[in-house]
């Protein structure tokens, strides 16, 4: 377990000039991390982007051309309803998207044109031989089936075994993350109808966040922050509560489940890509040296993910990275 003295908070605000619309500059960090958490946070009018690294890696982040990177203390998670992402059915070998294509879900405008504050937080552990292990055991284990069964597989196995080989890349690495969706609320804790009206719209985001691209692939789970460590029961206790309990200060997710959200690079930079033109043009962000732009509540783009689309000229993204 890793204590607080393990971890840096910076925030990194985008400078007026950035531009990340052909291709997706986040990819440079997941690549290299070992580990981070990246936190996106809407409050009073205003956008910020929040990173916990490790104090080792923290210089990774000053690597991207356009962002001005300061250290911070952490933000607070108080009065949050949160929500995170599991995959249904035991698939946390099946593919949110195409692991080979790049995509943006634009969660900056989504965000900013709701009225409540809210923040989506996700944690990733760089875990590729694992993941990639379990990948391949997958996979021998419904061929060996297979041809046991004179070729023939259930349509259930049929389909887990082409999403696994779909999955399946050498040159892929993979990450568990943990993907929050979070929500302030006005009221104690044990105001149910306040926490219930805040858990329907954190459902509502995540569908529009998703564009409902993948709802049939994915649940949602209670969760709440905490910044208490847990003792062992506790730990048990959690095993048959509903609610999962999430320390943002040191949370990794380390242990690969069952349901674990294992992404390849180009899935997790769906979600965490950073803000586009038309985002600095049309959000407050805390920004970096450079003046910015005046702000007001915008109309979405489009109504859908952004699809990257990189040039014939364009040299492809390789991951070289291994765990």
């Amino acid at each position: 377990m890793k204590a607080l003295s393990d971890f840096v908070w910076l925030e990194l605000k985008p400078q007026q000039n950035f531009k990340d619309d052909q291709e997706n500059q986040i990819l440079k960090i997941i690549e290299s991390a070992s580990e981070f958490a990246f936190f996106v946070l809407k409050k009073d009018r205003a956008m910020r982007i929040i990173v916990r690294a490790p104090a080792n890696e923290k210089t990774l982040f000053w690597t991207i051309q356009g962002l001005t990177v300061t250290e911070v203390r952490f933000p607070d998670f108080e009065n949050m309803v949160t929500r995170y992402l599991v995959l249904k059915n035991k698939g946390s070998l099946v593919p949110l998207l195409d692991p080979a294509k790049l995509a943006k879900s634009n969660v900056y405008q989504k965000m900013w044109n709701r009225e409540d504050d809210s923040i989506m937080a996700c944690f990733v552990c760089r875990s590729t031989e694992k993941c990639r292990s379990e990948i391949n055991s997958k996979i021998a284990s419904l061929e060996a089936f297979q041809d046991s069964h004179k070729g023939r597989l259930p349509s259930k196995k049929k389909a887990e075994l082409a999403a696994a080989r779909k999955k399946q890349d050498v040159n892929y690495s993979y990450y568990n993350c943990c993907i929050v969706f979070g929500m302030e609320y006005t009221g104690s804790r044990q105001d149910r109808i306040a926490i219930k009206e805040s858990l329907n719209k954190i459902d509502n985001m995540i569908g529009i966040v998703s564009s409902n691209r993948f709802k049939d692939r994915i649940s949602r789970k209670r969760a709440k922050f905490s910044y208490e460590d847990k003792t062992f029961l506790q730990k048990m206790a959690e095993l048959f509560h509903p609610v999962k309990t999430i320390n943002p200060m040191t949370f990794v997710p380390e242990k690969l489940r069952s349901k674990s959200m294992v992404l390849t690079a180009n899935e997790l930079a769906y979600f965490i890509s950073f803000p586009q033109e038309h985002d600095i043009r049309t959000i407050n962000f805390e920004m970096g040296p450079n003046p910015t732009f005046v702000h007001g509540k915008t109309e979405e783009i489009v109504n859908t993910d952004l699809d990257i689309q990189k040039s014939d000229e364009e040299p492809s993204e390789k991951n070289d990275m291994q765990d």
